[in-house]
This record gives structure tokens, C-alpha cells and sequence, in this order.
């Protein structure tokens, strides 16, 4: 992957958009929370700060086109399962007769995704054309176009089984940045409705940061949300529906994990993003583990109940996400960056979304090809609109340049985590920590951070007092760590020894490195 400093040029007509210390405080209080673990009182029913999207009336369910390749076996029976969960009339579920392979030439995809697509959607008036005048974003005017006026399809889900990149046309020599025609399938159909569009570099994303949603955004006219449910195998991607499906039921509680990677020079954008998420995540009550250091999460390394996970910088999924015992918590959504992280979706364990789904993951966000790093996924205002309740393809499209480029959606487009009104667990619930210390988040931290850590504080010793001595017994592991006292958490998850140093700064896990000392990976 290359630098942001590192950018395709405009075209005529075609355009390329081209550390943070934590309250220990509050960090030892949820950690504290976590292990006492919440059964006696309800949080307060305010919701937490989640949400700034008002329920308005869309349906995006009822825009959607699911696609599936009539010559992949089990294509089929996938679209239909997914569109019968999400209430979408069968005549809006098509097939296509398209390679099986992931990688298709250009001539194919023209000819037997593309094409074809555009054809049914005006055939079913499901889009109108007509004529008008092209404008550039500067004003200048290039004659009359076909473009789209009327939009009755705004999300696209394309089902396994449908290709995923678009070859390089054969060149005579290496093509100079910009000129690339490579590209995903599923950013190319992002571009459907653009018709006068060139082959070569990225087309401006007129959804790019909007904060609306996507149907009140007449600039993005003829744009599609796309989504695919693609994975190593069918029961992955059923799994994969059910999961999205039942933490809008439920809710989706649990905590964020953020590696960084130290990156440097022109990489630093992606460091900054990282940044804002671990901000972001404080400011609304997700607790977060943030790793600073320029390996990944060691193998092993304990990440209980992760529903969001950001990192970069490896090629092939390693470290804790890796591990054999690590799984997702259902409903969670995942990316790590990497040039080529989607360059393969129908595998286990190469590549990083491919391994993320088959851990679990609801959704994971990547590339096909090489997409330079301002033109990827800005994990920032991602987190930004997923958090504040917009679905998973208007949150993943509104924070990517361009189009026509590099990028792929895994999972249901539909999906939104985080809606206006969370679904608060009841008393049984081990969600219930969780929800707590958000609410005690939204009431508190904004106005008053001391009364917030006051508080928190109160609630956690009122809860101490009617757990038995016997939560505080030490740990097998505790030989190996001297100086603090460990205890056992009822937190679910894997690796539950927590160690406690005092009740105001965090509690961390302390791990020890060959190569650099004891380092230390701490809840925030």
C-alpha cells in the first residue's frame, strides 16, 4: 500500500478525493465492573450517546436488488434465504450467468455482470433515464448524457458465488499511478449508474463524508450501496446473516480492539485515524484495548467480547486475532488494512477477510488490489456513522473517496449495530456491564468528567459488596507477574486473569516480549 502523499491524478470528468493518553481512571472502573459483574440494578433507561440519526422514515430493505450467479451452486438458495430474513420481495432477488472464478477479465465483467444488471433495473423500472446536461463538480458542461432520474434501487447485495475483481486489461508495460483499470466488482457496481464514466483511476464517491442518509443525498444519484455476503463457504455466510440480524434483536454490546502500527511518514494518515476511533470510543462508552506498539496483538494475547477490531499493517492475518481460541463476539465488525486484504474472500486462512469472517465476524471491510491508502477505508468516519446509526453500507460507502476503485463490503449491507434506541439487556444479560458503564458514559463524562469517575466508582463498590471474597482468588498465573494482585474475571472471553494496581489507574495485562521487555496492553 502506498502513502496518502502517493495519489492518482484527476481526470476530466473523473476525479480522486485524495498519541492520544487515556483516562487509566475510567479504564479501571469498567475493567472493575467487568469483573464484579453487573446483576442487581438496571441502568438508567436514557440511551446511550450512540446515535445522532433520527428514525426518518427509509427503508432500505425496500431499495434493495440481491444478486446471485446462476452457475454457482448454492448462489441461489443463499440470495433467497437472505432476502425471506430481510422481508425483500422475491422479484427483486436476480440471477446472473457470470464466472465462478473470484477474478474475471474486464471484457466479462462487462458483458456478464454489468451489462446485464443495468439492463434488468431499467427493463423493471426500477431505474428511469433520461437525458441531461453532464456537470463536473467545477461547473463545466460536457453535453447531454443518459443519467439516472429516478432511483427506486439504491442497495445492491451481491450473494457467493458472484465475481469479486476485475482484472488489469493487459498492458505492454507497467501502467503509471492513475492509470490502472483493475478494480472490485463491487465498487465498479457502486459506479452503475454513472454511465459516461472512464475505465482508468477512481471516480469521486459523491456520498463521501455526507451525514445523511443515503437516499436524502441527491448527490449521489445513480451510486448503489453494495454489500456482499461472500465467504469461504455457504453456512460462513449464513452464519454471517443470522449474526447481523440477531444483534439488531438484541443489541450489539461488547468491546473495541485498535492495533496500531507506528507507521510513520506519509502513512501517518492511517495512524490518525486509528486515533480518532480510540477517542471516539471513549467519548460514547465502548471500552477499547489499544496496542501501541509496531507488532500486532501477540498470539494469545486475551480480546474478550470484540465487536469492533481496526488495525494494520500484515499481509496474512497473524497474531491474536490468529489464534485458535479466539472468536468474535456474533454481530461484529472487522477490518484490518492491508493493500490486498480481500485479493481472496473463499478461504479460511489467507489473507485477512477471509480469516476475519471465518472467525467469526458478522462483517469485514478490505481490498482487491492495490488502492493507495487515502483512497481506502478511513476507519474514522466509519466508526463515526456506524456509531451514530447508520447502517454498515452507508457507514463503509460514505467513508471511502472514490469508486470505481479497490474496495469491498462484506456483509449485509443492511446491517446497523448501533440504532437510535439500543436494545438494553436484561438483568441476566452478561451485555449488562456493557450497557452500564454507557449509560453512566452519556450521563456523566461530557459535563462533569470528575462526577463521572465518582460514579462510576460508587457503582462499582456498591456491587463489591455483595460479591464474595471468593471473586478475588488468585489466578494459576499469577507466578508469573510480581508486584500486583490478580483476580479472576467473570468476564466472558478467553484469558480472564485481569491484574488489579490500584483502583484509579487501569488494570492491564502485562505480557513479556523477546524482543523489546515487558510491554503492556491495557482496557481503556
Amino acid at each position: 500500500m502506498y502513502p496518502s502523499h502517493r495519489r492518482p491524478s484527476v481526470q476530466p470528468q473523473r476525479q480522486c478525493w485524495l498519541s492520544v493518553r487515556l483516562r487509566g481512571w475510567s479504564a479501571a472502573a469498567v475493567v472493575l465492573l467487568g469483573v464484579l459483574g453487573l446483576v442487581q440494578k438496571s441502568p438508567a433507561q436514557n440511551s446511550p450517546p450512540h446515535s445522532l440519526l433520527e428514525p426518518d422514515g427509509w427503508d432500505p430493505a425496500a431499495e434493495t436488488l440481491v444478486v446471485y450467479n446462476k452457475d454457482f451452486e448454492g448462489s441461489e438458495d443463499l440470495a433467497r434465504y437472505y432476502a425471506s430474513k430481510r422481508k425483500i420481495s422475491s422479484d427483486r432477488v436476480i440471477g446472473l450467468k457470470c464466472p465462478v472464478e473470484e477474478t474475471i477479465s474486464r471484457e466479462k465483467f462487462e458483458s456478464t455482470v454489468r451489462e446485464p444488471l443495468l439492463r434488468r433495473l431499467i427493463e423493471n423500472k426500477w431505474w428511469v433515464l433520461e437525458k441531461r446536461d453532464l456537470v463536473d463538480p467545477s461547473g463545466k458542461r460536457y453535453g447531454q448524457v443518459p443519467q439516472v432520474v429516478r432511483q427506486d434501487i439504491r442497495v445492491v447485495v451481491l450473494m457467493r458465488g458472484v465475481p469479486i475483481r476485475v482484472d488489469r486489461v493487459p498492458h505492454n508495460r507497467e501502467p503509471a499511478i492513475g492509470e490502472v483499470d483493475e478494480a472490485s466488482v463491487d465498487s465498479e457496481i457502486a459506479a452503475l449508474g454513472l454511465l459516461q464514466r472512464p475505465i482508468k483511476g477512481p471516480l469521486e464517491n459523491r456520498y463521501y463524508q455526507k451525514g445523511q442518509r443515503f437516499a436524502d443525498c441527491p448527490e449521489a444519484r445513480g451510486q448503489l450501496l453494495v454489500g456482499r455476503l461472500d465467504a469461504a463457504d455457504d453456512a460462513t455466510v449464513r452464519r454471517m446473516i443470522d449474526d447481523s440480524l440477531n444483534a439488531e434483536r438484541t443489541g450489539l454490546w461488547g468491546r473495541a480492539v485498535v492495533d496500531f502500527s507506528l507507521m510513520d511518514g506519509g502513512y501517518e494518515e492511517g495512524e490518525q485515524w486509528l486515533a480518532k476511533c480510540v477517542q471516539m470510543y471513549q467519548r460514547v462508552g465502548v471500552p477499547v484495548a489499544v496496542d501501541r506498539y509496531r507488532e500486532v496483538f501477540r498470539d494469545a494475547w486475551p480480546l474478550p467480547d470484540t465487536i469492533l477490531y481496526f488495525g494494520w499493517y500484515t499481509s496474512q492475518i497473524t497474531g491474536a486475532i490468529a489464534s485458535p481460541s479466539f472468536r468474535f463476539k456474533p454481530g461484529a465488525i472487522a477490518c484490518h488494512l492491508h493493500s490486498f486484504s480481500a485479493s481472496v474472500l473463499r478461504t479460511k486462512s489467507e489473507a485477512w477477510v477471509g480469516p476475519l469472517l471465518e472467525k467469526g465476524a458478522a462483517a469485514a471491510l478490505g481490498n482487491v488490489w492495490e488502492p493507495y491508502l487515502t483512497l481506502t477505508v478511513h476507519f474514522d468516519h466509519l466508526n463515526e456513522r456506524l456509531l451514530s446509526g447508520a447502517t454498515l453500507g452507508e457507514a463503509a460507502w460514505s467513508s471511502m473517496p472514490g469508486i470505481s476503485w479497490m474496495n469491498v463490503v462484506v456483509g449485509d449491507p443492511l446491517y446497523r449495530p448501533f440504532p437510535r434506541r439500543r436494545v438494553m439487556p436484561d438483568a441476566a444479560s452478561p451485555n449488562r456491564d456493557y450497557a452500564l458503564y454507557a449509560s453512566l458514559v452519556g450521563r456523566y463524562l461530557p459535563r462533569d468528567p470528575k462526577k463521572f469517575r465518582r460514579e462510576l466508582l460508587k457503582t462499582a463498590r456498591r456491587i463489591a459488596v455483595r460479591i464474595s471474597s471468593n471473586s478475588w482468588a488468585c489466578s494459576p498465573q499469577s507466578k508469573e507477574t510480581t508486584g500486583s494482585r490478580p483476580i479472576s474475571s467473570s468476564m466472558p472471553g478467553p484469558g480472564r486473569t485481569l491484574w488489579r494496581t490500584s483502583s484509579a489507574v487501569p488494570c492491564m495485562k502485562v505480557r513479556p516480549s523477546a524482543a523489546r521487555g515487558s510491554r503492556m496492553r491495557a482496557w481503556k
